[in-house]
């Protein structure tokens, strides 16, 4: 499977942006995915070589200057965009990412729309909460928002403004923080000593993270304490705010209590984190700081403002370490009063806690994990597109009929046919999953092998040149059905040679099990009997059996865990997921029914 991720910046040693995303292409790279990354700006300094992904950079050539100022931006726009989609033309991702909304989101948009690919947008902080007041973002998030089938924020307080810039109920909302390491040992400091060293960093810092209110905190904090607070910044600033800060600290007589560190590398940076006592941020909008994150996992105290995914976990179990509000001297009675707390060690410990329970990797994996299958599976929500469907499940194929279990001959061939017209071929699970390229192949399977299976379903594939999987019932050869008490249709299934001779014509033979029992019902020797005792049968008559299917679709994660000892794929029908090597062993299937209608579109 592909994704491709729409970045502004991508690189360990660069931004909180560029670090994020970075960490989440290794993610998915990790769940199985061949990542692509793209650039959505002119700069290519902001990208950082790694051999892991294919990045897709900006060759389009200007000159700044000229009548309108602005008009490099567009003409840069368009024409790298006409790059990207000539370079991706025979690339088929199944999701276009824009990691971060405004114009990036934009920009992904614009791909996801001529490409016809799904775009999720990820929400990554104030490229959102600041485009309430600035007209031109919001408008481009506007547009993101409405190409996107799933928007993805790091924080509810993300999520409720996305929606309030665009709304739409068939869309998927949910939100979905950094994956993060916490450290089990939490440093605290001597809190008898007589001075504290502060510290905040940020690639950039500026005021989105209340660098000016954090200057004043700590006038305010040698007024009213014993103790001497130090205040170390670590980051970028712009000259002229450089200036303004170091005025103000001169104007309120503490300039030998703030140094600012200027740039450091991601090295330097998380050495002089671990010598600062506290970490104290006061964002006025945040996502999830990667600095929050760092100081998490190496045990660093943390003091932060009331916004962002960490603030919203822990502000109501353990408030002592979130600010109330943005202003300086009730923000330095907060710290005071926490150097008091006798049980801070417990505070910091819950805290730390509340925060791995939701956001350490296993959770953040298995919450993207479920947002695609949610993506995949949606019906009402979401149309699907062609490309989303792997696999498709019939029983029996009838001469005239059409219910559950049947599908009529003149029904079927109408399907097929429309399949071959739009470019796409049926093919057995077998064939689907040694393919390099899937992108215009559908699974076809049978449950039960049923005789109109051979009878009417296999001619009508052969003049396609199109095969299929039938899973075989081992108790079942050439018996009628007198096991099914609720199917009022008397049928067949096949016999041994029947199936022979479709395998010969390249189906494939699959195990449905010895008897057709709910796996849901058995005891764990039976289970082994079942999924074991059939696929020897089967390979003693047909070669090596790779596939299984569960009987009624009923599986659970210890059935599953049996199935995966002895089968390479094993499908369900209405759970499970489509995720190529993550869901081998739970392959969503859908009915011909959901495939005409997609088709007819």
């Amino acid at each position: 499977m592909r994704i491709a991720i729409v970045t502004s910046e991508i690189g360990v040693n660069s931004g909180g942006l560029s670090y994020s995303c970075c960490t989440y292409a290794q993610l998915l790279s990790e769940l199985g995915y061949d990542i692509t990354i793209i650039s959505s700006v002119y700069d290519k300094t902001k990208f950082t070589h790694n051999p892991k992904y294919k990045v897709i950079y900006n060759e389009v050539m200007l000159c700044e200057g000229g009548y309108k100022k602005e008009l490099k931006e567009h003409l840069f726009f368009r024409g790298h965009l006409k790059n990207i989609l000539s370079n991706c033309k025979n690339q088929h991702f199944e999701f276009i990412i824009a990691f971060g909304a405004g114009l990036n989101g934009l920009f992904a948009s614009e791909i996801s729309r001529l490409t016809g690919t799904k775009l999720i947008v990820l929400l990554r902080g104030s490229e959102i909460n600041l485009s309430i007041s600035d007209t031109t973002l919001y408008q481009y998030n506007y547009n993101c928002l409405k190409q996107a089938v799933a928007i993805v924020s790091l924080s509810n307080e993300l999520q409720e403004v996305s929606k309030a810039i665009y709304f739409n109920r068939s869309k998927i909302y949910t939100v979905i923080p950094n994956w993060t390491e916490c450290s089990e040992t939490i440093r605290i400091p001597n809190l008898k000593k007589g001075n504290f060293l502060l510290g905040c960093g940020a690639k950039n810092l500026n005021e989105k993270k209340g660098v000016s209110n954090l200057i004043t905190m700590l006038y305010y904090l040698n007024q009213k304490s014993d103790a001497v607070f130090y205040f170390e910044f670590a980051g970028n600033v712009d000259k002229d705010l450089l200036l303004n800060y170091k005025r103000y600290c001169q104007e309120i007589g503490i300039e030998d209590n703030i140094v600012f560190l200027g740039d450091l590398s991601r090295e330097d940076f998380l050495k002089k984190l671990k010598t600062w006592d506290f970490y104290v941020q006061g964002s006025f909008c945040e996502g999830f700081s990667n600095s929050i994150g760092d100081c998490l996992k190496y045990g660093i105290p943390i003091i932060i403002s009331n916004s962002g995914f960490i603030a919203e976990t822990i502000c109501n179990e353990v408030n002592e370490i979130v600010f109330n509000d943005f202003v300086p001297e009730k923000m330095s009675e907060k710290i005071i009063q926490l150097l008091q707390n006798k049980e801070i060690k417990k505070t910091y410990e819950k805290a730390f806690q509340a925060v791995s329970s939701l956001s350490n990797v296993d959770v953040v994996k298995k919450q993207w994990l479920m947002l695609f299958d949610r993506i995949r599976t949606a019906r009402n929500e979401i149309s699907l597109s062609i490309n989303s469907i792997h696999s498709i499940v019939l029983h029996d194929i009838s001469d005239s009929i059409n219910s559950h279990l049947d599908t009529s001959i003149e029904n079927f061939e109408s399907v097929v046919n429309l399949i071959h017209q739009k470019g796409y071929m049926l093919c057995s699970a077998n064939d689907y999953f040694r393919s390099e390229d899937k992108s215009k192949l559908i699974i076809c399977t049978f449950d039960d092998a049923y005789e109109g299976v051979y009878k009417y379903a296999f001619p009508v594939l052969k003049t396609f040149g199109f095969t299929a999987t039938v899973f075989v019932c081992t108790d079942y050869f050439g018996q009628h059905n007198d096991w099914n008490f609720k199917d009022t249709v008397k049928r067949r299934h096949l016999t041994i040679s029947e199936l022979e001779e479709i395998k010969q014509n390249g189906w494939e033979i699959g195990s449905h099990g010895k008897s057709h029992k709910s796996f849901l019902r058995l005891s764990e020797s039976e289970l082994v009997d079942e999924i074991c005792t059939s696929k020897a049968i089967l390979e003693k008559h047909f070669g090596i059996v790779e596939s299984f299917a569960y009987p009624y679709g009923d599986y659970n994660d210890y059935t599953m865990k049996i199935v995966s000892k002895n089968y390479s794929f094993a499908f369900s029908l209405s759970k499970g997921g489509t995720m190529n090597k993550i869901d081998n062993h739970q392959i969503r299937r859908y009915f011909i029914s959901e495939l005409n209608k997609i088709l007819e579109l």
